[in-house]
């Protein structure tokens, strides 16, 4: 059986119903032993990237297996949840497992058009098949209903079908920083304080955490605690170089700034 006709075989056994919404990583099982000769399925792990730009899906089976000649692991994506648009059941992408390989592709006029614009980089070991999907490759919806299968001759094993919610992740565009920061005063206790980073959508956000490291010719001043130095009478008038790293929604955003001592 060839990889188009299994597919469509596959994605037309499946049967659909609506589910509920969730947000962030999800974990969906499913009753092992009701797959009959089908491939097992006991769970499905999705979990979205920090920046929310892609989602990795685990799709785990009951057993290690291989997939035999005439079976296949789907999973079918409605990105705009409208029944018309996609295949039959309004489904818009595939994402296939078989004995011969993986692959995700676009229903168009009753064809399944394979997609190349980034990898999947599929794998099926361990009793795993899993793959990454690139949220821009199937229009950056910020909600997509999926559906998980496998189907083997007239044996069909279905997991879940859930809309799974993804937040949108504003970018950090810049830094917000008062201007006495830049002027510590000799023989006083100096903060690093007030930090925030300007996003995308012009909000303003405090960092999660704050890193420093305050040196007087690239030789570091001991910290007071955290953020906080006594800075030493001999340093009036000299030139100090503060380097903080923030961070926010799992990354890291580093800057350097010249400082003179009043």
């Amino acid at each position: 059986m060839n990889a188009k006709l299994l597919v469509t075989a596959a994605l037309a056994a499946l049967a659909s119903a609506p589910g509920a919404l969730a947000a962030g990583p999800s974990v969906y099982t499913d009753p092992t032993g009701d797959a009959k000769s089908a491939p097992d399925l006991a769970r499905a792990t999705l979990t979205p990237s920090a920046d929310g730009a892609t989602i990795a899906f685990d799709i785990e089976l009951a057993s290690v297996q291989d997939l035999a000649d005439d079976a296949a692991i789907v999973v079918s994506v409605d990105a705009d949840r409208s029944p018309t648009t996609g295949d039959s059941g309004g489904y818009d992408y595939a994402v296939f497992a078989f004995a011969g390989g993986a692959g995700i592709g676009k229903w168009e006029n009753g064809e399944l058009i394979p997609l190349t614009q980034h990898s999947i980089s599929p794998s099926l070991d361990g009793g795993h098949f899993r793959f990454t999907l690139t949220l821009a490759d199937i229009g950056s919806p910020a909600a997509f209903t999926f559906d998980v299968g496998s189907i083997h001759g007239d044996d069909v094993d279905r997991l879940t079908e859930s809309s799974l919610e993804f937040p949108v992740v504003p970018k950090v565009s810049g830094w917000v920083f008062p201007a006495t920061l830049l002027f510590p005063k000799a023989g006083k206790l100096y903060a690093v304080q007030g930090l925030q980073l300007r996003l995308d959508d012009n909000s303003f956000v405090k960092p999660e955490t704050v890193a420093c490291t305050l040196t007087y010719r690239g030789k570091p001043i001991a910290p007071a605690g955290g953020c906080r130095y006594r800075i030493p009478k001999a340093l009036k008038g000299k030139k100090l170089m503060l380097k903080v790293t923030l961070t926010y929604a799992g990354a890291a955003y580093s800057q350097t700034l010249p400082l003179t001592v009043k």
